[in-house]
């Protein structure tokens, strides 16, 4: 019975994992998409300090969102490689 709670738990933790890496995703994107649009904004009306500004942050949430894209990744490998998460039927 332990066993079973103790699976069960590992399969709720990996869900919660998968859920908060895939909103912190969509966050970054959003941002990222947010400054790019500031920054076509800015480059109609030639402000350059503007435009580098937003082209910093624009740089800033790409790398936040590719490095929760790597996250992802290494977490489903991780995941996919245990063997009792796999089935729903397991003990």
């Amino acid at each position: 019975m332990r066993e079973k709670d103790r699976v069960s738990r590992w399969r709720e933790e990996v869900i919660l994992r998968r859920t908060d890496l895939e909103c912190s995703l969509r966050w970054f994107h959003h941002h990222n998409e947010t400054w790019r649009v500031r920054r076509d904004t800015t480059a109609k009306v030639k402000q350059q300090g503007h435009l580098a500004y937003a082209e910093k942050q624009m740089s800033v949430w790409k790398a936040l969102e590719d490095r929760a894209k790597a996250a992802l990744v290494d977490t489903e490998k991780v995941y996919s490689q245990v063997s009792f998460l796999k089935s729903t039927n397991a003990l």
